[in-house]
């Protein structure tokens, strides 16, 4: 930021003190043994080397191992300690921890024929029970108990942050009743009412009934409201008497079609019937 601006002013920019700038001519040496060490990891041939398909828990898994064979925080630089100890990381995760304790390190120690059968006693139960582990890491129920675990611990993370949030900052906001008049408070104490169980269990009742009747509750089109009732059929309808009229007009008109298909069937009857009277009555004075 200082030196933009020093340059958009046309000045010219002076590093401060606790902070200089080296320069390739003044400081060459320096600058020489810094491009000897960039130029080992620049080339083509260790960019290649990083850009491999395989994985890299076997390292991570490495320097685990010397991380616990040689923390951090204690220092052996000035001895062969660490030297000797990253080489026995090494000689076991190449040759195994039974080879290397039952048959190199005694060859390297000397160790008696007594000595190596206690040697080889010991690795053997270390074998059994690192074996054991390492089926029980690899069986579906122990990831499975693994990731319920995680999963618990984000929930009691969550709710403690929750929690905390609300013991800090509290639930009312800044000004809460700032500007209106000051409450009386009564010296009074307030009397405390005990809730017995069944009380409880009557209140939980009723309220489980109304949540029922609200959700019984049906919308009538006719009320334009929710009610027990879907038509005008039931008496609760605003819109009842209507209906019924209704149905009334309909059994008139119906009974009226009914008289008239009688009258009509009378009337073609009696047609029939005086048809045939005259008929019989043409023929009879024929014959006389």
């Amino acid at each position: 930021m200082l030196q933009k601006k020093a340059i958009k002013k046309g000045d010219d920019y002076q590093p401060p003190l606790n902070r200089p700038f080296y320069s390739k001519e003044t400081k060459s040496k320096m600058y020489s043994q810094i491009e000897k060490v960039v130029q080992n990891f620049n080339g083509m041939d260790t960019l290649k080397e990083s850009i491999h398909s395989y994985s890299t828990q076997k390292n991570e898994a490495l320097n685990q191992c010397i991380a616990r064979v040689a923390p951090k925080f204690k220092h052996f630089g000035a001895t062969l300690t660490l030297q000797t100890r990253i080489f026995l990381v090494i000689a076991i995760a190449n040759e195994g921890y039974s080879t290397f304790y039952g048959k190199l390190l005694p060859q390297l120690v000397n160790l008696n024929v007594h000595n190596q059968h206690i040697v080889h006693n010991g690795i053997q139960k270390i074998e059994k029970v690192r074996q054991k582990n390492m089926n029980r890491k690899a069986s579906t129920q122990f990831k499975r108990a693994r990731k319920h675990k995680i999963r618990a611990k984000i929930k009691e993370q969550v709710y403690e942050e929750r929690i905390s949030k609300e013991k800090n900052y509290g639930t009312y906001e800044s000004g809460f009743n700032f500007e209106c008049e000051p409450v009386q408070i009564n010296e009074e104490p307030q009397q405390t009412t005990i809730i017995t169980a069944t009380e409880m269990n009557d209140q939980t009742n009723e309220k489980q009934q109304q949540k029922k009747k609200q959700s019984k509750q049906k919308y009538c089109k006719w009320c334009n409201k929710y009610t027990n009732h879907l038509t005008r059929q039931s008496k609760s309808c605003l819109h009842h008497d209507e209906w019924l009229q209704e149905q009334k007009n309909k059994k008139d008109k119906t009974k009226n079609k009914l008289t008239d298909n009688n009258n009509k069937n009378d009337e073609e009857k009696n047609k029939e019937v005086s048809k045939a009277a005259h008929d019989s009555a043409v023929g009879g004075d024929g014959d006389v």
